[in-house]
């Protein structure tokens, strides 16, 4: 079954195209925030909730 999968499988399965993912199917860009991080920051290896942001 594996090695089926492995050789075969793939032929099976439909050609993958790139998009752009849920970016480009939801307005999701007004809810979108970047933030800069300094290397010594406090922050460094916090979620947001950890951080208390």
């Amino acid at each position: 079954g594996i090695l089926f999968l492995a050789s075969v499988g793939r032929r099976l399965l439909p050609e993958r195209t790139p998009g752009g993912g849920l970016v480009d199917s939801y307005p999701v860009q007004e809810y979108l925030t970047e933030a800069r991080v300094v290397a010594d920051s406090p922050l460094i290896g916090k979620t947001v909730p950890e951080a208390d942001l």
